[in-house]
């Protein structure tokens, strides 16, 4: 993994973390199921006074990719969150296929 940014001590940040994680898991066992092989991982995101701002948020692996951008301010927010998955069955087994 790699983390590259700067923190200041009001709680202000701007980060970015690139990197691969194996095997990784959470303790719920369908997120599980979706980390269980190589996971890559790609974040960039700010706080600052006018909120918390996510440019990406990128996660990929055999079995899922989840994206998500977005800001949050204080009593307003919105993210954009797409979601794919290899095998529905992963997350609900009453579900079959793609």
């Amino acid at each position: 993994m790699t983390l590259a940014g700067s923190a200041n001590a009001g709680g202000a940040f701007d980060l970015a973390l690139n990197g691969e994680g194996r095997a990784l898991r959470v303790g719920i066992a369908q997120a599980d199921t979706l980390l269980a092989n190589v996971v890559d991982l790609d974040v960039s995101v700010r706080r600052d006074d006018t909120g918390l701002t996510v440019r990406r948020a990128t996660l990929v692996s055999p079995r899922a990719r989840v994206t998500a951008e977005g800001q949050l301010a204080e009593g307003d927010g919105a993210f954009d969150i797409t979601a794919s998955l290899a095998e529905a069955s992963d997350v609900a087994p009453v579900f079959s296929g793609p």
